[in-house]
């Protein structure tokens, strides 16, 4: 899943689709993440802790589309955005070492 920039590989972009469903949602943005850091889902820091039920109650109870409601947080060195249908852009935020991440 590197889809680095060969020029500066510390803006790396990703853009996932989740499907939409009302629990466990952190647990793909983990996955999505570990896919990015070449890693197993266990190596990270729990999420759900910093985003609690955030994103299971945006796809539990979705507003209407006209709504074009977006939660954004940060995570292991990512800013995350994910929308209410599913669309997730991950975007790494500068040049942290992996022990700067899990604070």
């Amino acid at each position: 899943m590197r889809d680095q920039s060969e020029t500066d590989p510390q803006s790396t972009i990703f853009h996932r689709t989740i499907e939409p469903r009302e629990s466990r949602e952190h647990e793909r943005v983990l996955a999505v993440i570990a896919d990015g850091e070449d890693c197993d889902v266990t190596d990270l820091p729990p999420i759900y802790g910093r985003i609690d039920d955030v994103l299971e109650d945006l796809f539990s109870d979705p507003p209407v589309d006209e709504a074009q409601v977006e939660i954004s947080f940060s995570y292991y060195g990512y800013r995350i955005t994910v929308d209410q249908e599913g669309d997730m852009i991950l975007r790494r935020l500068g040049d942290q070492s992996p022990a700067d991440r899990a604070e």
